[in-house]
Protein backbone atom coordinates (compact mmCIF):
# COMPACT_ATOMS: atom_id res chain seq x y z
CA UNK A 1 0.00 0.00 0.00
CA UNK A 2 1.70 3.38 -1.12
CA UNK A 3 2.54 5.80 1.71
CA UNK A 4 1.37 9.18 1.91
CA UNK A 5 4.17 11.50 1.88
CA UNK A 6 4.77 15.80 1.75
CA UNK A 7 7.14 17.16 -0.44
CA UNK A 8 10.10 18.97 1.70
CA UNK A 9 10.40 21.46 -0.64
CA UNK A 10 6.50 22.88 -2.06
CA UNK A 11 4.64 21.22 0.25
CA UNK A 12 2.61 19.21 -1.95
CA UNK A 13 1.00 15.83 -1.10
CA UNK A 14 2.53 12.44 -2.92
CA UNK A 15 2.30 8.74 -2.49
CA UNK A 16 5.61 6.23 -2.41
CA UNK A 17 5.44 2.86 -2.74
CA UNK A 18 6.78 1.41 0.63
CA UNK A 19 9.80 -0.15 -0.79
CA UNK A 20 11.31 3.03 -1.84
CA UNK A 21 11.37 4.67 0.93
CA UNK A 22 14.00 2.71 2.32
CA UNK A 23 16.35 4.27 -0.55
CA UNK A 24 15.42 8.09 0.93
CA UNK A 25 12.79 8.23 -1.46
CA UNK A 26 9.84 10.06 -0.24
CA UNK A 27 11.47 13.46 0.30
CA UNK A 28 10.12 15.20 -2.79
CA UNK A 29 7.46 15.00 -5.12
CA UNK A 30 9.10 15.75 -8.87
CA UNK A 31 13.07 15.95 -10.06
CA UNK A 32 12.28 20.02 -9.99
CA UNK A 33 11.87 20.06 -6.39
CA UNK A 34 14.89 17.12 -5.88
CA UNK A 35 17.32 19.34 -8.32
CA UNK A 36 16.11 22.73 -5.73
CA UNK A 37 17.14 20.37 -2.56
CA UNK A 38 20.95 19.59 -3.82
CA UNK A 39 21.84 23.34 -4.55
CA UNK A 40 22.99 24.07 -1.47
CA UNK A 41 20.64 26.64 0.29
CA UNK A 42 21.91 28.35 3.98
CA UNK A 43 24.98 27.26 5.59
CA UNK A 44 25.91 24.20 6.94
CA UNK A 45 24.09 24.31 10.33
CA UNK A 46 20.30 25.51 8.65
CA UNK A 47 21.08 22.61 6.24
CA UNK A 48 21.25 20.04 8.65
CA UNK A 49 18.37 21.22 10.99
CA UNK A 50 16.61 21.47 7.92
CA UNK A 51 16.15 17.78 7.89
CA UNK A 52 15.70 16.69 11.44
CA UNK A 53 12.84 16.60 13.24
CA UNK A 54 11.42 19.78 15.45
CA UNK A 55 11.50 17.82 18.63
CA UNK A 56 15.33 16.83 20.03
CA UNK A 57 15.23 15.41 22.51
CA UNK A 58 19.31 14.17 23.82
CA UNK A 59 18.76 11.09 25.00
CA UNK A 60 17.12 9.80 21.48
CA UNK A 61 18.20 9.29 17.86
CA UNK A 62 17.87 12.31 16.16
CA UNK A 63 17.27 10.61 12.74
CA UNK A 64 18.07 12.37 9.72
CA UNK A 65 15.00 12.98 7.22
CA UNK A 66 17.24 13.57 4.23
CA UNK A 67 18.29 12.09 1.47
CA UNK A 68 20.61 8.58 2.23
CA UNK A 69 23.71 7.32 0.76
CA UNK A 70 23.67 3.51 -0.44
CA UNK A 71 25.02 2.41 2.98
CA UNK A 72 21.96 4.54 4.74
CA UNK A 73 24.09 7.14 6.34
CA UNK A 74 22.74 11.00 5.90
CA UNK A 75 24.11 13.24 3.01
CA UNK A 76 24.67 16.85 2.98
CA UNK A 77 25.18 18.63 -0.28
CA UNK A 78 28.39 21.16 -0.14
CA UNK A 79 29.14 22.93 -3.69
CA UNK A 80 27.92 21.00 -6.81
CA UNK A 81 29.35 17.58 -6.26
CA UNK A 82 30.84 17.09 -2.60
CA UNK A 83 28.89 15.43 -0.98
CA UNK A 84 29.29 15.20 2.88
CA UNK A 85 27.91 12.54 5.69
CA UNK A 86 25.42 13.95 7.86
CA UNK A 87 26.51 12.44 10.96
CA UNK A 88 30.39 13.84 10.31
CA UNK A 89 28.95 17.07 9.93
CA UNK A 90 27.01 17.37 13.29
CA UNK A 91 30.18 16.02 15.26
CA UNK A 92 32.07 18.98 13.36
CA UNK A 93 29.37 21.76 13.95
CA UNK A 94 28.46 20.77 17.56
CA UNK A 95 31.30 19.10 18.97
CA UNK A 96 34.37 20.16 17.10
CA UNK A 97 37.04 19.35 14.09
CA UNK A 98 37.86 16.12 12.95
CA UNK A 99 41.15 15.18 13.54
CA UNK A 100 43.00 13.28 10.64
CA UNK A 101 42.74 9.26 10.41
CA UNK A 102 39.93 9.90 12.99
CA UNK A 103 36.62 7.98 12.52
CA UNK A 104 32.80 9.36 13.80
CA UNK A 105 30.92 6.34 15.26
CA UNK A 106 27.71 6.09 16.86
CA UNK A 107 27.35 4.71 19.98
CA UNK A 108 23.39 4.88 20.00
CA UNK A 109 20.98 3.07 22.30
CA UNK A 110 20.44 -0.31 21.20
CA UNK A 111 23.05 -0.18 18.55
CA UNK A 112 24.08 1.92 15.98
CA UNK A 113 22.18 4.01 14.26
CA UNK A 114 23.26 4.75 10.29
CA UNK A 115 21.06 7.72 10.01
CA UNK A 116 21.34 9.41 13.52
CA UNK A 117 23.30 12.34 13.78
CA UNK A 118 22.79 13.32 17.57
CA UNK A 119 26.14 14.24 18.51
CA UNK A 120 25.62 12.77 22.33
CA UNK A 121 25.51 9.58 19.94
CA UNK A 122 28.68 10.13 18.48
CA UNK A 123 32.78 9.53 19.33
CA UNK A 124 35.98 9.43 17.67
CA UNK A 125 37.54 6.31 17.53
CA UNK A 126 40.60 4.86 14.98
CA UNK A 127 40.32 2.57 11.92
CA UNK A 128 40.28 -0.41 14.52
CA UNK A 129 37.26 0.97 16.29
CA UNK A 130 35.43 1.55 13.36
CA UNK A 131 36.07 -2.04 12.41
CA UNK A 132 35.52 -3.36 15.61
CA UNK A 133 32.06 -1.05 16.00
CA UNK A 134 31.15 -2.45 12.74
CA UNK A 135 31.49 -5.80 13.40
CA UNK A 136 29.61 -5.71 16.43
CA UNK A 137 26.51 -3.85 14.86
CA UNK A 138 26.87 -7.03 12.23
CA UNK A 139 27.14 -4.62 9.67
CA UNK A 140 29.39 -6.41 7.37
CA UNK A 141 28.17 -9.45 5.45
CA UNK A 142 29.97 -12.60 6.66
CA UNK A 143 29.67 -16.24 4.56
CA UNK A 144 27.67 -17.33 2.06
CA UNK A 145 25.68 -13.50 2.40
CA UNK A 146 28.98 -12.15 1.23
CA UNK A 147 28.91 -10.86 -1.85
CA UNK A 148 32.04 -12.51 -3.15
CA UNK A 149 30.92 -15.57 -1.60
CA UNK A 150 31.87 -18.79 -3.85
CA UNK A 151 30.79 -21.83 -1.58
CA UNK A 152 27.90 -22.58 1.08
CA UNK A 153 27.55 -24.15 4.51
CA UNK A 154 26.80 -26.92 3.31
CA UNK A 155 30.21 -26.86 1.19
CA UNK A 156 32.07 -25.99 3.82
CA UNK A 157 30.74 -29.06 6.35
CA UNK A 158 31.96 -31.67 2.76
CA UNK A 159 34.75 -29.51 2.70
CA UNK A 160 35.91 -30.61 6.28
CA UNK A 161 34.77 -34.14 6.24
CA UNK A 162 36.72 -34.40 3.03
CA UNK A 163 39.67 -33.06 4.58
CA UNK A 164 39.06 -34.78 7.63
CA UNK A 165 38.94 -38.32 6.00
CA UNK A 166 42.26 -37.36 4.39
CA UNK A 167 42.00 -35.77 1.01
CA UNK A 168 44.46 -33.86 0.15
CA UNK A 169 43.61 -29.44 -0.21
CA UNK A 170 44.33 -29.84 -3.70
CA UNK A 171 41.99 -32.32 -4.48
CA UNK A 172 39.19 -30.94 -2.84
CA UNK A 173 40.16 -27.47 -3.73
CA UNK A 174 39.43 -28.55 -7.89
CA UNK A 175 35.58 -29.73 -6.53
CA UNK A 176 34.86 -26.56 -5.43
CA UNK A 177 36.83 -24.24 -7.78
CA UNK A 178 38.58 -22.60 -4.99
CA UNK A 179 41.97 -22.51 -4.28
CA UNK A 180 44.23 -25.42 -2.08
CA UNK A 181 45.16 -22.16 0.05
CA UNK A 182 41.30 -21.69 0.73
CA UNK A 183 40.83 -25.09 1.66
CA UNK A 184 43.55 -24.89 4.19
CA UNK A 185 41.80 -21.84 5.38
CA UNK A 186 38.21 -23.49 5.97
CA UNK A 187 39.81 -26.55 7.57
CA UNK A 188 41.50 -24.47 10.01
CA UNK A 189 38.84 -22.61 11.06
CA UNK A 190 40.37 -19.15 9.98
CA UNK A 191 37.50 -18.65 7.91
CA UNK A 192 33.86 -19.62 7.85
CA UNK A 193 34.62 -20.08 11.73
CA UNK A 194 30.68 -19.94 12.43
CA UNK A 195 30.27 -23.33 10.53
CA UNK A 196 30.31 -25.89 12.97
Amino acid sequence: MPIQCVCCICGISFTVPPSQIKYGNGHHCSMQCVYVSRKPQGTLHERLYAFLPEELPLNTCWIWQGPLDGQGYGRISQGRKSKLRAYRVSYALHIGPIPSRMHVLHCCPGGGTRACVNPCHLYLGTQIDNNADTLKAGHVPHGEQHHSAKLVAEDIVSIRQRAASGESYTHIARSFLVSPSAIGQIVLRRIWKHIP
